[in-house]
């Protein structure tokens, strides 16, 4: 029996290949006639062979729920920026990863107004001419399909890009998983704000240090010994600032993990008990 498309017929969104067509549509250079640019077409597109070959350490990145998508009005509350790209690896076998990429649109549109913003001029995710009834229909049974039947990297839904480029050297041997900057400047502008701070902090220590020995050395009293108290204060202070920010780093990263790796135990319970 040959597989069916996850949604009824008559809510498909397009007519093109009810009659015959000669093309896949949206790719007129790709022909229907040669199954191997088909193919070739829908494996560049939609399959993300890096990402499934290290499916099994993405729970280190992202919570192990495929329902873990925010709809695209919470992802403009959280100020991110929605950029179309037709990188499969970033959209994060073929049918299985369309099945996948299909069920994203369930939960990335979700009211009327993440429709409206998906067919926005300059996004187009979603045909102008689609209507909120007409998507619905369409995406009815899209969160239905379950992880079994989608790709590795389906049962994972969103993962920062800056975690996989964190850990791409480890997982896939590569410097990256994605460039983000290309050139110099904007690749070298990212470390000014670190090394400013790191510069800035060194230079009040060093310098209450001098103060303190300088004032050491004559002995204290009236505005040395205020200067004296101030300078220690001032290291004091920023040696405590430095403290606290790699102690909140520490925190915030144990707690991350800890829910990953509880997230994960659970996981393998009720894979267990299933089985």
């Amino acid at each position: 029996m040959a597989p069916t498309p996850p949604f009824a017929l008559e809510h498909q969104l397009t007519r093109e290949l009810d009659g015959p067509a000669r093309h896949v549509p949206g790719h007129p250079r790709v022909s229907l006639e040669d199954p191997n640019m088909v193919w070739d077409l829908l494996a560049r597109e939609i399959c993300s062979d890096d990402l499934d070959r290290v499916a099994n350490r993405l729970w280190w990145m992202s919570k192990q729920d495929n329902g873990n998508i925010s709809p695209l009005h919470r992802q403009l509350v959280k100020r991110r920026t929605i950029l179309v790209t037709e990188d499969p690896k970033l959209h994060l076998h073929i049918r299985r990863a369309a099945l996948g990429y299909l069920r994203k649109y369930y939960y990335l549109v979700k009211h009327e107004s993440d429709l409206r913003i998906a067919q926005d001029p300059s996004l187009c995710l979603v045909p102008p001419d689609i209507t909120w009834k007409q998507f619905c229909d369409f995406t009815s049974s899209l969160g239905d399909i379950a992880d079994r039947d989608v790709s590795l990297r389906y049962t994972y839904g969103e993962i920062r890009l800056t975690r996989l480029n964190f850990y791409a050297p480890l997982l896939l041997g590569k410097s990256h998983f994605q460039r983000v900057e290309y050139q110099y400047g904007p690749y070298f502008a990212r470390f000014y704000g670190p090394i400013l701070f790191v510069i800035a902090v060194a230079s009040v220590v060093l310098s209450g240090m001098q103060v303190v020995i300088s004032v050491g050395d004559g002995g204290g009293g009236g505005w040395k010994g205020a200067a004296l108290w101030i300078s220690v204060m001032a290291i004091v202070s920023f040696c405590s600032l430095i403290f606290i920010l790699g102690l909140l780093l520490v925190y915030k990263v144990a707690k991350e993990w800890k829910f990953a790796i509880r997230d994960r135990l659970r996981l393998l319970e009720e894979k267990r008990a299933v089985e």
